[in-house]
């Protein structure tokens, strides 16, 4: 969970720095400053780690655990704080971007992202070297230099699609200036590249951990049975291969025909083809409960809330942010949380119904708690083992305690009903809102974004002069005594002189 938090992290501070004007690349000291800083980056980290770690082997004996974690926090800290500098304090951002042109989208943020990732890549391949003769029989250096790097391409994947797509329409006016200044246009765009994730959910999926198709057998042969048993067609089942993680793992992804259900290796090693059967039944009670449908419109409900609310945040960005996070923040840790811990309980009775025997999916669900240590353990979105148990021997043995979680089931699902149509009504007010308002306050924030525009990018010719050109061309329409025009004319006439 800590990598995921890095990778989203780093990805916000190159998200942030966008939001500020451009200082004006062009000069030496600024383009040589920004280049030695970028490659100090890269090879700090894996310096810093390889001392560390050679102190406190040698001068310092340690045990292994407390070595490990001093060098994991240097290995986290130092490039993400190197990083910021190199952001907030030099042209870096800028001068990637002036290196490459506006038609070829993404290829520039990754440039200005590679010192950081380069720099933990090399500190976390210090690290794995060390930790390694400490691993198990068969661990190899690159599955676990593979398990930390992953995270940021999992968060990467999407964040590279929704930029890829946004940075396309640099290549048109009018769809730079509708995604950016007309609220409907935005929302719909970014909804529809949600959904267009989820539908490409399972190619990620495959693209960062190896797998291939059930073979043909006795598990697959009680897959089948267990889909005809739930009325349903039989999604996609595949063998993930974890390597050396040896991970004990099963996974739902996906939406409609691409809906994939993902076994581990690992898990297929230890549990019988029975066991098996209550594993994928669990994973098939998300999908005939709906429950990944219920999960896109919590978050689209957000999306929404956000969209349409956005005039109610503080006026500065900063505190604008902040209240943001924490909306987030309770969003997704109290009512998704708790929405997610249900649907389990909810997938483990379905399972339990399906096999036909509740004594078996409890005791294959002991034999994961016990091979794991989860046991006891209980998670943002999971509850422990021993909940999970208790929850399947009352909904099964128990009629009032499984009409309880049924109707526990219906006021989740009206609760997630009712959050996504405030959301969706909140939105539907504000586009009418902004739809009824006097016309030329339309065209000033059009004016507005594009001078905005050309000052972010003044340092990319080829794209500042269009944006001035569109700026230039929404003045003319408005009412030169329009008080609220006079300003942005000056502000016009300002940076063209610069």
């Amino acid at each position: 969970m800590f990598r995921f938090v890095l990778a989203v992290v780093s990805i916000a501070l190159l998200t942030g720095v966008e939001s500020t004007p451009a200082p004006g690349v062009g000069s030496r000291f600024d383009v040589g400053l920004a280049v030695g800083v970028a490659i100090f980056l890269v090879l700090l980290p894996p310096i810093a780690v390889f001392l560390l770690t050679q102190r406190l082997t040698r001068a310092v004996p340690l045990e292994p655990s407390r070595w490990i974690a001093r060098a994991e926090r240097v290995q986290a800290v130092l490039p993400l704080a190197g990083f910021t500098a190199l952001l907030y304090a030099t042209d870096w951002y800028w001068l990637t971007h002036s290196w490459i042109p506006v038609s070829v989208p993404l290829v520039a943020r990754l440039l200005a992202f590679a010192p950081y990732f380069l720099g933990y890549a090399a500190a976390t391949t210090v690290v794995a070297t060390r930790l390694l003769p400490l691993c198990a029989p068969g661990t190899t250096l690159t599955s676990l230099i593979g398990f930390d790097l992953r995270p940021f391409v999992v968060v990467g994947l999407p964040y590279a699609l929704f930029t890829g797509l946004f940075e396309l329409s640099w290549l048109s006016v009018p769809l730079r200036e509708a995604l950016n200044t007309d609220l409907l246009t935005a929302t719909s765009a970014l909804s529809a590249a949600m959904l267009l994730l989820l539908g490409l959910a399972p190619f990620f999926f495959r693209s960062l951990w190896p797998s291939q198709a059930l073979p043909a057998g006795e598990l697959r042969d009680r897959i089948a049975a267990a889909c005809r048993r739930a009325g349903c067609a039989s999604p996609h089942v595949r063998v993930w291969n974890t390597g050396s993680y040896r991970s004990i793992d099963a996974r739902v992804v996906g939406l409609g025909p691409s809906r994939t259900v993902f076994l581990s290796d690992t898990l297929i090693e230890i549990l019988s083809p029975s066991e098996l059967e209550q594993v994928f039944a669990h994973e098939l009670g998300h999908v005939r409960r709906r429950h990944l449908t219920l999960y896109f419109l919590v978050v689209w409900a957000i999306v929404l809330a956000l969209a349409g609310g956005e005039r109610y945040l503080p006026s500065s960005p900063g505190l604008a942010w902040a209240a943001i996070a924490a909306i987030a923040l309770v969003y997704f840790g109290v009512f998704f949380g708790a929405l997610s811990r249900h649907f389990e309980s909810e997938a483990d009775l379905f399972a339990a119904d399906n096999t036909g025997s509740a004594a078996e999916f409890a005791a294959t669900l002991e034999k994961v708690g016990d091979v794991t240590g989860s046991r006891h353990r209980k998670g943002w979105r999971h509850p422990s083992i021993e909940d999970r148990l208790e929850s399947v021997w009352k909904g099964t043995t128990t009629p009032s305690a499984r009409a309880r979680l049924v109707a526990r089931g219906r006021a989740w699902r009206t609760a997630v009903a009712a959050v996504t149509l405030s959301a969706a009504a909140l939105f539907a007010f504000e586009v009418h809102t902004l739809q009824e308002r006097d016309p030329t306050i339309g065209a000033v924030e059009r004016a507005h974004f594009w001078l905005d525009d050309y000052a972010l990018h003044r340092f990319r010719p080829a794209h500042h002069d269009r944006a001035l050109e569109r700026a230039d061309e929404i003045l003319a329409g408005l009412d030169a005594a329009d008080a609220r025009v006079q300003p942005l004319r000056e502000r016009r006439d300002e940076l063209r002189a610069r």
